[in-house]
């Protein structure tokens, strides 16, 4: 038999292999793993296993050993004779001085955020009473409705001294001041071998902030969360999002773009080998990146907030004197596009600094989207910042009224060309086409979605049937 990766494999060979190993782990018997000591996990014993038993764990250790040694990859059909991902694990120092973990590490972040902000909008748009909640929900965000967002991007991310007084920095983490809870994740990208190690160290690491939090009356919990850098989502992944919500068709297309874009970066730091590495460049071209949140469309970005105003803002920054550290702009509401018509009292935008999307806000006047927040609106992650004159005159007219009328079909995003759609309630949008931001995604008389400019709707069924 042989596989796409171009190696001859044998399955009987390989069961053998397999069968062989965990013998061979009987003599050896139970040998610490990891900082967590000796015992702490409880070892799969061959000889005590009934054959049902013993068939599971020889396809675990062969679906192993396949990760291992042929699907490393498909970027590692790119160099000949070694992997597009050896290039940095074969020089550890000279990688991490450079950035260049880090530049990997921020891109799978920057995906995992997409998916957790988009839960926590639907979270705090549900605005659910705490005590109406049940004791053990599926999503830990169906108990509160005033989650915020912090990710360890660009800046340093400082944890809340009043959850926990310490030094180490988080990846990302959801707090609700409400309900007093801290949801905590923490990224590691490690080669596919050592996700075990990794999970284990990180859990250990983040423990004792975790008791910290705990003895200052919050529910904190600790999420560690690996994705190979070949391209394998680890388990952590996806009960990571299960618990942030994420229903099973969200789930599959959350894990798939995840796994991309940690194989995708590694393919990116092979073809850039023989190129001086510049990490500031690199992480201010995720950031831009990350502040739009695939899908950047501005119709899925108007569907998915709260609410979406249009404003005049002075451009003066002011001080919050709070324990946030938030900074807030002067604005005067012209007209509320989505949500609330109650505008009379929304007189700020708030922005925290220290988010990797804190907005600037010079005079003049803007689209801006958020959810309600004291006296004003707070804008985070993934949200609408767009100078209103700087919008074409069909842009203008699809904020003010064309876009509330698609918010019930899915826009998603493709790079190839056509683009076809899996449902009838979804429009592919391509990242490549600038001119079609100026469309609207419609359901039309049949009940389909799809793309309509000013002048006409797109023929997408021709492209899709060639």
């Amino acid at each position: 038999m042989t596989i796409k990766c171009g190696i001859k494999w044998k399955p009987q060979r390989a069961v053998m292999e397999a069968e062989s190993h965990w013998k061979h782990q009987e003599i050896v018997d139970m040998v610490c793993q990891g900082r967590l000591g000796l015992g702490h996990y409880s070892e799969k014993r061959w000889n005590r296993a009934d054959a049902r038993a013993r068939r599971g764990l020889v396809v675990q250790r062969v679906t192993c050993e396949s990760v291992r040694t042929c699907l490393s990859g498909p970027m590692d059909a790119v160099g000949p004779g070694t992997g597009a991902t050896t290039v940095v694990e074969d020089r550890p120092r000279e990688a991490l001085a450079e950035g260049q973990y880090r530049w990997r590490h921020d891109k799978v972040l920057i995906e995992i955020a997409k998916w957790v902000e988009q839960q926590r909008v639907e979270a705090n748009n549900k605005q659910v009473h705490p005590s109406t909640v049940a004791k053990n929900p599926p999503s830990s965000l169906q108990r509160a409705s005033d989650w915020e967002l912090r990710v360890d991007l660009k800046m340093k991310l400082v944890f809340p001294q009043d959850v926990a007084v310490t030094s180490l920095r988080t990846d990302m983490f959801l707090l609700s001041r409400s309900t007093k809870t801290i949801i905590i994740a923490e990224l590691t990208v490690p080669w596919e071998e050592r996700l075990a190690t990794s999970h284990q160290r990180k859990k250990a690491k983040n423990q004792d902030l975790v008791d910290k939090a705990v003895v200052k009356g919050w529910h904190a919990t600790s999420y560690p969360i690996e994705v190979g850098c070949r391209g394998f989502p680890a388990k952590s992944v996806r009960y990571f999002l299960q618990r942030v919500g994420l229903e099973p068709k969200q789930l599959k297309k959350a894990t798939r773009d995840i796994a991309a874009a940690a194989e995708s970066s590694s393919r990116w730091l092979w073809l850039k080998r023989a190129h001086s590495w510049n990490p500031s460049a690199g992480l201010n071209i995720q950031t831009a990146e990350s502040c739009r949140c695939a899908p950047p469309h501005p119709q899925h970005q108007f569907c998915t907030s709260e609410m979406v105003i249009l404003a005049d803002a002075t451009g003066n920054r002011l001080p919050v004197n709070d324990q946030n550290n938030l900074f807030r702009y002067k604005i005067k509401i012209i007209k509320v596009l989505k949500g609330s018509n109650n505008a009379s009292r929304i007189q700020y935008i708030y922005t925290d600094p220290q988010t990797m999307c804190g907005i600037t806000l010079d005079q003049g006047r803007y689209v801006l989207s958020g959810y309600r927040f004291k006296d004003g609106i707070r804008s985070m992650m993934c949200g609408l910042v767009e100078q209103w004159d700087l919008l074409s005159l069909t842009e203008q007219e699809n904020f003010k009224q064309t876009y509330k009328m698609g918010c019930d079909c899915t826009i998603s995003t493709c790079s190839g060309s056509p683009c076809c759609p899996q449902s009838k309630k979804e429009c592919m949008w391509e990242t490549n086409s600038p001119d079609s931001l100026g469309y609207a995604c419609l359901r039309d008389s049949d009940g389909i979605c799809s793309w309509y400019r000013p002048s006409s709707k797109v023929d997408e069924d021709a492209m899709c049937k060639v």
